[in-house]
């Protein structure tokens, strides 16, 4: 699977292939009356990939992505209210998704976004800090990204912009640790290194 396009389904957020990752806004998260507005079975219909730059958008990629239906549900993690992105194949995997969410039960996606900030009424944010990976030492292939979903009518667009970060020694237990507020402020000095962008058409109401 790609990098990028999965989520860590064990947290929740925006990220993928890291070993930690941290996620939310921490405040609370968005309230239950805008969640309502984004909520639904969407059709993916465009996805495009940008891997040097995030100046404008790349090739598509929508090939290579399995499962071209998602839903958009609200979910709880740990204190923040936010909005899950999660992938399915088609109707029933949808529906089977979004029961399980509702349910409180696990679930599985090829991919997937956790939006956890509202920008307002049609724009949320979210974003991802990624530990790397452990290497003799050194935490490396850490990277930060900021995530945009933007509602215009039943359309939804998610853009997703990755700065690759700086390698740190890991902890005395050789451990690479994701702290999101440290790695905003490392990425705010560096170029963006890659944009994805997503878009979806709403194809009705969560079953």
């Amino acid at each position: 699977m790609r990098r990028g396009w999965i989520g860590v389904a064990a947290l929740g957020c925006a990220a993928a292939g890291a070993a930690s990752a941290g996620c939310g806004s921490g405040d609370g998260g968005i309230s239950s009356e805008i969640l309502a507005d984004f909520e639904g079975v969407y059709q993916l219909d465009t996805a495009t990939e940008n891997p040097t730059a995030c100046d404008a958008e790349g090739p598509s990629n929508l090939d290579t992505i399995a499962q071209k239906q998602f839903v958009a549900i609200r979910l709880k993690m740990l204190t923040v209210s936010g909005l899950q992105l999660l992938s399915c194949a088609d109707d029933a995997g949808c529906a089977s998704t979004a029961t399980m969410v509702k349910g409180g039960g696990g679930w599985a996606a090829a991919w997937a976004w956790f939006l956890s900030e509202s920008t307002g009424p049609d724009q949320l944010g979210g974003l991802s800090a990624s530990s790397g990976f452990g290497q003799t030492g050194i935490c490396t292939g850490r990277s930060y990204t900021a995530v945009a979903l933007i509602r215009q009518s039943d359309t939804l667009r998610l853009e997703a912009r990755t700065t690759n970060l700086a390698d740190l020694p890991a902890d005395n237990n050789g451990v690479c640790w994701a702290d999101p507020a440290q790695e905003r402020s490392e990425a705010a000095g560096r170029p963006c290194s890659s944009l994805r962008v997503l878009t979806g058409s709403k194809r009705g109401p969560l079953p």
